[in-house]
């Protein structure tokens, strides 16, 4: 089941009258990771804790590990290669599963844990709720109030509903999903092919992916971390 945040689940259902969503089907895919043998690599790979974390975004690595591994098989992410991507592109983005929304500079709407821009968090909860006869609505009418508040409005303003629109995402099963999500939907064939004959020799492959794929430039630490992960998970 999606989890909502209690705020915005309590405000839709007093606002719209609206009864729990009813997740839709997962689709039937060859079964990837165990959650137990996830844990296990994410121990090698990062270092978690939330001892400080007042805004309630952190998880460990045990907490991560069920719904990383739920993703791949939902979205039939089954190579060591893509694998390593996605976890290596959630941790850097995330802070190793720190944060689950974009705190510097701020921009309302940017989240999950590969920190989605706000328009593809609309695709994404389409693709969770747009056959959901309640939630379907919801995602548009939220999609409206955002046009509606920044119509007209100078340069560079953002809507406080962007954020609601990120938090139909960001429930753990949700946000360490989106990455597999924008995968599956946002990367080519040529990308996929070579991730899954990747190895930590070959940083070609994760760099096509950040480049063509994420659209976001190649750093050491980016390739630090593709290396870390793909030793792990493909040792």
């Amino acid at each position: 089941m999606h989890t909502l945040t209690p705020a915005l689940l309590l405000f839709l259902q007093a606002s719209l009258g609206l009864a729990t969503p009813t997740p839709l089907k997962r689709r039937d895919t060859p079964k990837a990771l165990t959650a137990e043998v996830l844990e296990d690599i994410l121990d090698k790979i990062a270092v978690t804790g939330c001892t400080a974390d007042p805004a309630g975004e952190c998880r460990t690595n045990k907490q991560a590990a069920a719904p990383i591994a739920a993703s791949f098989e939902k979205y039939n992410i089954a190579s060591c290669g893509e694998q390593a991507a996605l976890v290596s592109l959630m941790l850097f983005e995330s802070d190793s599963f720190k944060s689950n929304k974009n705190h510097f500079p701020g921009r309302l709407g940017q989240g999950t844990r590969n920190m989605q821009m706000y328009d593809y968090n609309v695709e994404y909860a389409r693709h969770l709720y747009g056959e959901d006869s309640n939630w379907g609505p919801v995602v548009e009418n939220i999609v409206r109030w955002v046009k509606e508040d920044e119509e007209g409005k100078p340069e560079g303003y953002e809507s406080k509903h962007r954020h609601t629109m990120l938090e139909l995402v960001w429930g753990d099963s949700t946000s360490f999903a989106s990455a597999a999500w924008y995968y599956n939907g946002k990367c080519d064939e040529a990308v996929k092919t070579a991730l899954k004959a990747a190895d930590d020799d070959d940083e070609s492959a994760y760099e096509a992916y950040l480049v063509k794929c994420i659209e976001t430039e190649v750093t050491e630490e980016r390739m630090k971390g593709w290396k870390k992960a793909v030793e792990a998970m493909c040792d």
